[in-house]
């Protein structure tokens, strides 16, 4: 067996298996064309092959597929550590329209497991040619979660939110000069636009009082760090500068 971290399998995979990945995203189902370009079936197909992978190169692993988000796990030893999950998008086209996770689920899910605020997301760019149906890895990132959230003009965090009811955390486009906000510095000031929100938004107001106590004794229990989460309106500045598209 391999043991490997999910930086060895990013470089791995980065420098020789995915530069060669593409397969057929066009199926004829008698004489009609159906594409398989949706970011979802893409995600599935990719999440399979790389199980597939893994077991060719006798790497050990675990996969989580009871959770909203299928999660990996390079160290079947430990279930707390070495935790990605993979996140397709069209990098032509569309950019990341994934989410990252439900926002009230997520506020609960890092105070019971706070390591989880240190799982990784390797994303990637995918485009599919119009003419021949064949779809092709162009980028890949390793991420943390603070590297691929923003704020947003409504919201201390990106959100997805109609008629004011929030439901996801959604990406910043991180790469490029597409994004009128950058992505934070470090998991602390991310935690401080996530505390924000939740002292804004109306359904998790209640619990706002004791939610980064309790989450800052959370962590400080598992890794034996004290986190030091700054006021939102402190930071703002440097993550609200440009008008919001």
């Amino acid at each position: 067996m391999r043991d490997m971290s999910i930086e060895d399998l990013y470089n791995d995979l980065c420098c020789k298996a995915f530069p060669s990945f593409q397969f057929q995203g066009r199926i004829m189902v008698g004489n009609i064309a159906v594409d398989l370009g949706e970011a979802d079936i893409i995600s599935k197909i990719v999440i399979k092959w790389l199980k597939s992978w893994l077991r060719e190169n006798a790497v050990p692993f675990v996969v989580d597929e009871d959770e909203p988000q299928i999660i990996f796990n390079l160290n079947p030893e430990n279930k707390e550590h070495e935790l990605f999950e993979i996140k397709c998008f069209d990098y032509l086209n569309r950019g990341p329209g994934f989410d990252i996770a439900n926002f009230q689920s997520y506020i609960r899910e890092i105070i019971d497991k706070p390591y989880r605020l240190h799982s990784k997301y390797l994303a990637i760019g995918y485009g599919m040619d119009i003419e021949t149906g064949t779809v092709t890895i162009y980028q890949v990132w390793l991420k943390n979660v603070w590297e691929m959230c923003c704020a947003s003009s409504n919201r201390p965090i990106k959100v997805q939110e109609k008629k004011n009811v929030i439901y996801n955390i959604r990406p910043s486009v991180w790469y490029g000069n597409r994004s009128s906000f950058p992505t934070f510095e470090s998991l602390e000031d991310f935690l401080a636009a996530i505390e924000q929100t939740i002292y804004d938004y109306n359904q998790t107001r209640p619990i706002a009082e004791h939610w980064l106590k309790n989450l800052k004794d959370s962590y400080e229990k598992f890794f034996g760090i004290s986190l030091n989460v700054p006021r939102w309106y402190d930071i703002k500045d440097k993550y609200v500068l440009k008008q919001g598209k």
